[in-house]
C-alpha cells in the first residue's frame, strides 16, 4: 500500500500501472483506447507476486496474462495511463516507439498531442520524447519545427531552429513540410542528405549506390527527392539549420539557367577555401553582359 501511495517515485511502467489500479476513471480512459486498437480490455489485480495485468477480448473468451502478448502492448497500457493522468504535469518518455507497430506509434503521437500544452492548465501537460522513429516526428506545418531538437552526433550539441528564424516564413518550405513523406522524415534523422531532382533521380541514385555497395543508410546518409530544381536552395538551407551536411545532385540546367544554386553553396564558409584551392579569384559565379556565363 505504501508503494501505491508513492506511485510517482516509480518512473517506469510500474508507477503507471500502480496509479491505473487505484483510479477507475483513468482505467476507463485507457480501456476505451485499447478497445479502439486491439478490441481488448485490461484487468489489474493483486496477488502474492504483486500487481498482475490481464487482458480480455471484447468479443468474448477467457482473460489471459499480458505477458502472452507482445511487449509493446503492456508498454502501451502504461504510456496511455501516463499520458491521460491529469496528476502529471510533465512527462518525459525515452523511445516510446519500442516494440510498437508504426501505425500504433502514429496513434500514440495523436494521443500525446491531445493533452500536450501548458501544464498550468490541469488538462494539459508538458511532454518531451526522445525518438528514433519517423512515425513519432510531430511535424505537419513549418511553425512546428522549433519544437524539435536534432541530435546528430554525441560529439556535437543538439540543434534547434529558433522560433523567430526567417526560414519559417518561406512559402516553398511551408508547402514542402505540408506534404512530408516518410523519406523526408527519415532524412531528419540522418547526418548527410543528398538532394536529387525528383523520384526518378532518387531511384537511379539508390540503385547505383547498391550496385557500388555503398550502404547509405548504414552510413547515416539519406537520398531525398525535391520537386524540381527550384526547391534545392530552400531545402538545403532548412537541413543546414538542422546541422546536416547537404549535397545536391542536379542536371546541368540547374547551373546554366541561373546562379541561384551556385550562390547558395558559395555562401558557405568552406566555399572560399575551395575557390582558393582551385585557383579562382572569386568564389561567386556572375553573369557577364553579352555572354552566357563566366
Amino acid at each position: 500500500m505504501n508503494y501505491v501511495e508513492r506511485w510517482w517515485h516509480f518512473e517506469s511502467v510500474t508507477g503507471s500501472l500502480l496509479v491505473l489500479d487505484s483510479r477507475a476513471d483513468l482505467r476507463l480512459k485507457v480501456e476505451a483506447r485499447l478497445q479502439q486498437l486491439f478490441d481488448r480490455s485490461v484487468q489489474l489485480s493483486w496477488s502474492q507476486n504483486g500487481l498482475t495485468v490481464r487482458l480480455s477480448p471484447m468479443s468474448g473468451g477467457a482473460s489471459y496474462a499480458a505477458n502472452h502478448e507482445a511487449s509493446g502492448i503492456l508498454q502501451l497500457v502504461a504510456l496511455l495511463a501516463a499520458i491521460h493522468n491529469d496528476e502529471i504535469g510533465a512527462l518525459l518518455i525515452d523511445e516510446p516507439e519500442i516494440s510498437l507497430h508504426p501505425q500504433h506509434q502514429a496513434f500514440l503521437l495523436e494521443e500525446m498531442e491531445k493533452v500536450a500544452g501548458d501544464p498550468s492548465d490541469r488538462a494539459r501537460k508538458l511532454i518531451v520524447i526522445a525518438t528514433h522513429s519517423a512515425s513519432l516526428l510531430p511535424l505537419r506545418k513549418l511553425s512546428e519545427l522549433p519544437s524539435i531538437s536534432f541530435f546528430n552526433s554525441a560529439s556535437q550539441p543538439p540543434t534547434q531552429i529558433p522560433s523567430d528564424s526567417d526560414i519559417l516564413k518561406r512559402a516553398k518550405l511551408a508547402a514542402m513540410v505540408a506534404r512530408l513523406s516518410t523519406t523526408h522524415r527519415m532524412a531528419m534523422f540522418a547526418e548527410r542528405v543528398l538532394l536529387v531532382e525528383g523520384s526518378s533521380d532518387e531511384i537511379i541514385a539508390t540503385q547505383l549506390a547498391r550496385r557500388l555497395d555503398l550502404r547509405l543508410l548504414a552510413r547515416n546518409a539519406q537520398i531525398l527527392p525535391v520537386l524540381g530544381k527550384g526547391e534545392f536552395g530552400e531545402v538545403a538551407k532548412l537541413f543546414r539549420l538542422m546541422n546536416k551536411q547537404v549535397a545536391v545532385l542536379a542536371d546541368l540546367d540547374a547551373l546554366a539557367d541561373d546562379n541561384g544554386l551556385v550562390c547558395n553553396f558559395s555562401e558557405l564558409p568552406k566555399a572560399t577555401a575551395v575557390a582558393d584551392r582551385l585557383g579562382r579569384t572569386s568564389r561567386l559565379l556572375r553573369n557577364s553582359p553579352g555572354s552566357s556565363r563566366s
